[in-house]
């Protein structure tokens, strides 16, 4: 029985491997995935450092390798955005059909006030060790390929131990140091860049996260500098705290929460606690290079993901694609090019390009009134309409926020909502103030 060994229990390695299990059929496999981290502990040891907002198409992915998510791993449903700026704010509700859910990476952080339920992560590598798999839980510390690319790759793991694997899937992710250790086996890996974001989970009482923050994720574009977004994702009794810029730190995410604009949405008299869990990941910029060679393929975001977005999508969508040419035999380093790493990057790499400019443009206009005004009115316009086809700005605000359509297509939404609505709300926008000023003068 061939062997295939996964490094990595996160998303895309437990669902390569559930792939690998379910489609495995006529030609079974050995599957061991490796992952020290203790999912199924609270706090930091047991983070895997992420909003965990979940799209209804990861269920549905799920749901199709047969493992439906229980309704203990979901903290709550999503159903709208409130997007806020320093002139104001809009609320607008999921696109038609659509919906998003909250659920912890880990266990969900230390809070002596009672049990958080399942944290997704947890659930992934269980369902795929119930499925067969065979869950290591030590550190890969190095890899050993042959010179003959017919022969196994030898894993050292551990207290010096030693498996050898006929296919290794790489699933560590950019916040480990594996990386570092696929650039040393010199087949010409390159990691994608990465920035740091930070993060915290602030704790609320459950009925205060119901009365303020509901069923919403609340986006923040305030033009602050250094930070490009904010946002605040409720969970049951916490809300995670997200600011995405060039590096920021705790200092930058403290500046954001503090600022009177973002502490209105708190309760009255809400203040920052002294303590709170807090983290620093990196978030992945770019695309790697060469993410494969003989009977060796990296998946997630330490190869490719969706830009700032949706990280889980494509974590998923790698992972299965990487099942998908193992099961075929499609192994050797010119078919996982083909079959593995051209169409991810087909369906990610020159879309990010799009991705880029359309954030690089979002945090131009968020620094304008003249340009971020004209907005909201159309969005607040466009919420009178009955049919989700007309209102082509809040379209696009809800697939750039959630990360739920290419981003080439958000762009010529975007577009199309600047040459038919916007030129026109920014022309009355400027009559309006000219009339005012004149009022005024008399």
């Amino acid at each position: 029985m061939e062997r295939v060994a996964i490094i990595g229990g996160g998303p895309s390695g437990s669902v390569c491997a559930l792939s690998l299990l379910k489609e495995g059929g006529s030609h079974p496999l050995e599957v061991v995935i490796f992952d020290k981290k203790p999912f199924s502990h609270y706090g930091p040891l047991g983070c895997n450092m992420c909003a965990g907002l979940i799209s209804h198409s990861v269920l549905e992915t799920l749901d199709s390798l047969g493992v439906p998510v229980p309704a203990n791993v979901i903290q709550r449903k999503i159903e709208k955005h409130f997007f806020e700026t320093r002139w104001g704010g809009v609320s607008f509700e999921n696109a038609p059909g659509a919906m998003l859910y909250t659920a912890y990476r880990g266990m969900g952080p230390l809070d002596p006030r009672g049990d958080e339920g399942t944290g997704f992560d947890h659930f992934l590598l269980n369902s795929a060790v119930k499925r067969g798999a065979r869950h290591i839980k030590e550190m890969v510390t190095s890899l050993e390929i042959p010179s003959q690319p017919t022969r196994p790759i030898r894993v050292r793991y551990g207290d010096h131990r030693v498996m050898d694997a006929h296919v290794v899937v790489v699933a560590c992710g950019v916040n480990s140091s594996f990386p570092q250790v696929l650039q040393g086996l010199n087949f010409g890996y390159i990691p994608p860049v990465t920035f740091h974001a930070c993060q915290a989970e602030i704790p609320l009482d459950e009925g205060e996260v119901n009365l303020w923050f509901d069923n919403s994720v609340k986006v923040f574009s305030l033009g602050l500098k250094g930070i490009s977004l904010g946002a605040i994702t409720p969970k049951k009794r916490f809300v995670t705290v997200t600011v995405l810029g060039s590096h920021v730190r705790r200092a930058d995410l403290e500046r954001f929460l503090l600022n009177p604009i973002v502490t209105r949405h708190f309760p009255p008299h809400w203040e920052l606690p002294t303590q709170y869990c807090h983290c620093h990941p990196k978030v992945a910029i770019s695309t790697a290079k060469n993410p494969v060679t003989h009977r060796l393929l990296v998946v997630g975001d330490a190869f490719i993901s969706r830009y700032l977005k949706n990280g889980i999508e494509s974590a998923l969508y790698t992972g299965t694609k990487a099942a998908r040419a193992i099961l075929e035999g499609k192994v050797s380093r010119e078919e996982l090019i083909r079959h593995y790493v051209r169409p991810c990057r087909e369906r990610y790499h020159r879309d990010n390009y799009y991705g880029k400019l359309l954030f690089k443009t979002h945090d131009m206009i968020a620094k304008h009134r003249w340009l971020v005004v004209p907005r909201l009115h159309m969005i607040s316009k466009e919420a009178k309409k009955e049919r989700w086809e007309e209102k082509t700005e809040t379209q696009v605000l809800w697939h750039l926020f959630t990360g739920s359509a290419p981003y080439k297509s958000i762009f010529l939404r975007a577009f199309t909502s600047f040459a038919k609505s916007f030129a026109k709300e920014y022309f009355l926008m400027v009559k309006r103030i000219l009339k005012r000023d004149s009022m005024e003068e008399e």
